[in-house]
């Protein structure tokens, strides 16, 4: 899974000394308060020395760790602001540290978080605000993907809410990215099936429904003879102790059955989210949040979302038998409704959407694209072109300007769209 970025790791920890705002702010409180309580992750996962309580742990061992967690969790919050630290996550940053790292680098480390974090979840999941929207999204389509495959293995006991059990246990393992849920070899593999695999960003959701669908196959003859037994807490229990008592697991085969067994995919996946965002109440909360950061009004927001929809359904009516996602040739006519421009110049706006929505097609994404694009003023317009470009973002807006001749053709054509002058 590649992943350019024109800041360096070490220029995010520096952006971090001098950031103000509320929220970063709330963010190294929260990440001071939980780096000293992640003991028992560094003692397991970097010293390689499992403990079971942190009162016996000498602190001259765990103390020099604790900057470089400290590092990678706060240049995440400046890289991606509308993050920002997720409660927990200090323990992901361990297991990085120690296992998907040769020697400890706290670099490599905040590059692979990043990775997972942005590529491989949908990019509302972890979001601060709307609050709770990430958590409502994913369990959405997880209730509708889970209890559909699900239901078709075994007849449970009337009793046991399948569906609550499901989103209690995947937002558990998804919130954690796994870690502390299975045993650390297994961690290390799926870690590198969802970093490395073309269908990784799915293979969370796999892994999850793998799990229950090993707990119902051992527990299926105990539904028929013994259901009175069964109840919605016990299930939760035996598929997590399923789950973090596994010693292995099949990627391959696993990934094999995302289409041959489960029918799921990369699009598949998004139009059970976009289902999902078309429920009022997520649907209202998204455009709330999307009208403080885009130049647009609640109306055009609300018609934008509904074309946004309109466009995918359209897209799969075209080859019922294939998913295929939203197509950037669909966006002409809602970017030449933004923009009186000549169809050269639409095509030009095209690339620069396709540029800095680095190919992965949301409707918050696209809307605040096209706000800066329409309506943004022209250092905001750059701001976007940094995304895209490869400029360094220093803040020194003459020189990037001066610096846009060395750049690429495509690019300089995106710039003259965006910035409204000859380059």
């Amino acid at each position: 899974m590649m992943l350019k970025s024109s800041v360096s790791f070490n220029q995010y920890v520096q952006r971090s000394a001098t950031l103000l705002s509320p929220e970063f702010e709330e963010d190294q409180r929260q990440i001071d308060l939980d780096v000293p309580r992640a003991v028992l992750s560094i003692c397991d996962f970097v010293l390689g020395h499992a403990v079971s309580s942190e009162d016996n742990v000498p602190s001259e061992l765990v103390e020099p760790i604790m900057p470089r967690i400290r590092n990678v969790l706060v240049a995440f919050s400046v890289r991606n602001p509308s993050v920002g630290y997720v409660q927990g996550h200090a323990d992901v940053v361990c297991f990085l540290l120690g296992k998907g790292t040769a020697t400890c680098d706290e670099e490599q480390a905040f590059w692979l978080y990043v990775c997972v974090m942005e590529r491989v979840f949908p990019h509302d999941f972890f979001a601060r605000s709307p609050r709770l929207h990430g958590f409502h999204v994913p369990c959405g389509y997880n209730n509708l993907s889970f209890g559909s495959c699900l239901c078709c293995l075994v007849v449970m006991p009337t009793q046991i809410d399948l569906l609550l059990v499901c989103s209690l246990l995947a937002c558990k393992w998804f919130v954690s990215l796994w870690v502390g849920e299975l045993s650390t070899d297994v961690l290390v593999q799926v870690w590198d099936t969802m970093l490395t695999e073309p269908s990784g960003s799915v293979f969370h959701l796999l892994l999850g429904l793998e799990m229950f669908s090993l707990t119902l196959d051992d527990a299926k003859d105990r539904f028929h003879t013994t259901p009175d037994e069964f109840n919605s807490s016990l299930v939760y229990k035996l598929v997590q102790t399923k789950a973090r008592g596994i010693a292995h697991v099949d990627a391959r085969r696993i990934l094999a059955n995302a289409q041959t067994l489960y029918g799921i995919n990369e699009e598949a996946l998004e139009d059970m989210r976009s289902n999902v965002r078309r429920e009022p109440r997520l649907r209202h909360a998204e455009l709330v949040v999307l009208g403080r950061h885009t130049h647009f009004s609640m109306v055009e927001l609300a018609r934008f979302h509904d074309e946004f929809l309109f466009l995918r359904y359209f897209s799969k009516t075209c080859d019922r038998n294939k998913l295929r996602g939203l197509r950037l040739e669909h966006f002409e006519g809602v970017i030449a409704r933004h923009f009186p421009c000549s169809l050269m110049q639409v095509r030009m706006l095209l690339a620069v959407l396709r540029l800095a929505s680095a190919g992965i097609l949301t409707n918050s994404g696209n809307a605040q694209i096209l706000s800066t694009m329409s309506r943004g003023s022209p250092e905001e317009r750059l701001q976007l072109l940094f995304r895209c470009s490869g400029i360094t973002d220093d803040g020194n807006f003459p020189d990037a300007l001066g610096s846009i001749s060395a750049l690429s053709g495509e690019i300089q054509y995106c710039i003259s769209a965006l910035l409204g002058k000859q380059v």
